[in-house]
């Protein structure tokens, strides 16, 4: 196993989740809702009134794409990643 994907609701605690089990494993933690952040420079609710649902899950699956070519990752998933 090379990758952990955490996906579930907003606020349902995978960045936290995410977090602790890729520190104890000693793997690297990539949320991908934070790289859209750094990506664009803007917050994650701002890209999604700027862009539309349509324009954002697809960014949101190429965030979490860009994730799984990692290896020994925690990947915490935006929300809506895993319905696109």
């Amino acid at each position: 196993m090379q990758r952990i994907f955490l996906t579930g609701l907003s606020g349902s605690g995978k960045t936290s989740v995410g977090r602790h089990v890729s520190k104890h494993l000693r793997w690297d933690f990539i949320d991908t809702d934070t790289l859209l952040s750094e990506r664009y420079g803007m917050p994650i609710g701002q890209i999604l009134t700027e862009f539309g649902e349509q324009r954002f899950r697809q960014m949101e699956s190429e965030a979490l794409i860009l994730a799984a070519q990692n290896e020994r990752v925690v990947i915490a998933s935006g929300a809506g990643a895993v319905i696109s």
